[in-house]
């Protein structure tokens, strides 16, 4: 693990450098990525691993949602607390939509 600090202590909560290879084949073709993580986390490789797997499973699942449905990626409130407060609306708008019993996607609903 990298104890890391420098001497103004900027990533004073830095433990370790890490990198993951990606595989992953879609409609036929392959594709190779290399993704790399600075940690808070002071771990073994398979903490590492199962924190990477967490990220991408809130990535793919929430976050993509909200971009997909709400456009959050394209907002530009940037004054005060409108950050926030825009992005608990969508959330509960989206947590809404999800208990709706439409079998319809939820972009459709909304």
């Amino acid at each position: 693990m990298l104890a890391a600090c420098n001497a103004d202590g900027r990533w004073r909560d830095l433990y370790a450098i890490g990198m993951v290879r990606a595989k992953r084949t879609r409609n036929g073709k392959t594709s190779l990525e290399e993704r790399s993580f600075m940690l808070s986390l002071d771990g073994s490789a398979p903490t590492f691993g199962n924190a990477v797997r967490l990220h991408w499973e809130i990535e793919n699942g929430i976050h993509s949602t909200l971009d997909v449905t709400f456009g959050e990626d394209a907002a530009r409130a940037v004054v005060g607390h409108g950050p926030e407060n825009l992005a608990v609306m969508r959330q509960l708008a989206l947590n809404l939509l999800k208990k709706a019993p439409s079998k319809q996607r939820i972009r459709t609903k909304r």
